[in-house]
């Protein structure tokens, strides 16, 4: 008995290091569709952009800052109204460490992410801290109609399935 339960902690180490392999590098957004995202963010929201911030800002290290104008609260804890935001830059993989891992995320920082057109009108998903209002780097649309209305049909079927 001892032979096999050691057998099957070895296991147990073995598989908990692959999983943690298997899982490493991405974060949501590297692996969830967008339908999936839209239900994960604290908000969705329609808003322009009222302001550039910081004209310097747009690169993924330096990312840009807005003053945006919410005018419709589809999902979330965002009220009408105006909301300093970042525009997140899409994040790095990088999970590994040395010379290579550095370098790999001073290429990632220096990566162009330019602010969106100033009165330019979005669809826009993302979290409420207490810095602002962090847009996503993904499940941001810039604003007409039809994308309103896939935005709002997703997440009503969205919701209407976890509760299922």
């Amino acid at each position: 008995m001892p032979q096999l339960l050691k057998l099957f902690f070895s296991l147990c180490l073995l598989t908990s290091g692959f999983a943690h392999q298997a899982m490493a590098g991405g974060s949501m957004e590297h692996f969830f569709s967008d339908e999936e995202l839209l239900l994960h963010y604290g908000a969705i929201a329609v808003a322009e952009v009222i302001a550039i911030v910081d004209p310097d800002a747009d690169t993924n290290k330096n990312p840009p800052k807005l003053e945006i104008q919410v005018t419709e609260v589809i999902r979330g804890d965002l009220r009408t109204g105006q909301y300093e935001a970042l525009w997140r830059p899409f994040p790095h993989d990088v999970d590994w460490g040395g010379e290579e891992a550095r370098e790999a995320l001073e290429r990632w920082g220096r990566r162009l992410n330019p602010p969106p057109a100033l009165h330019s009108k979005w669809i826009v998903a993302g979290d409420l801290s207490l810095t602002g209002f962090h847009i996503a780097p993904r499940c941001r649309y810039a604003f007409d109609e039809a994308g309103l209305a896939w935005v709002k049909r997703t997440v009503i079927e969205g919701a209407a399935a976890k509760e299922e």
